[in-house]
């Protein structure tokens, strides 16, 4: 195997990390915790909870506001592992995507201001289309955590993630 074809492997599963792991986050901010917990109830917990119930509400704040926790949380996972990786190929894609989860989870929320370049990258699911992610916020919100990409949600949905997931939190932990 070529080396630009293994580079292109390692690009491709840090892309793909980054969509299971927002996928895992999100899934946890919608089914564990309490917005009442210090910090992370108020800064992430109540905010997801609040979008929901208004899909749109986030789109109103500006770049900063919409993307610091993500970008925190980013940090705090990939740090150690440029430690015992170094910068490898798949952890800066890994790291890259991470970094843009809430930006594009913004841009599968409005039609506004949506680069062309983003428009083709939803076309072809590197990021996550509008159509793609409007099946999440269905009732019961129970499917499409995911919000990177339009390719881990069918095989995590298919495979039975989530509830898998669920079954290994105790329901007292819940939600």
């Amino acid at each position: 195997m070529s080396w630009l074809a293994i580079l292109f492997l390692q690009i491709l599963f840090g892309w793909l990390l980054a969509d299971l792991l927002s996928g895992v986050l999100h899934w946890l901010e919608d089914n564990f915790g309490n917005p009442d917990w210090p910090l992370i109830g108020a800064w992430v917990i109540a905010p997801n909870r609040q979008h929901h119930d208004r899909p749109l509400a986030f789109t109103g704040g500006g770049f900063v506001s919409r993307n610091s926790t993500t970008v925190a949380a980013v940090l705090v996972f990939a740090c150690p592992l440029y430690l015992i990786f170094g910068p490898a190929p798949w952890l800066l894609a890994a790291t890259l995507g991470g970094l843009l989860t809430n930006q594009v989870h913004y841009w599968a929320h409005t039609r506004r201001h949506v680069p062309a370049l983003v428009r083709a990258f939803q076309s072809v699911g590197i990021f996550q289309s509008s159509s793609h992610h409007q099946r999440h916020h269905a009732r019961p919100h129970d499917r499409r955590y995911c919000i990177l990409t339009n390719w881990i949600n069918p095989v995590a949905d298919c495979l039975g993630l989530w509830a898998a997931i669920e079954r290994l939190v105790p329901s007292r932990w819940r939600a």
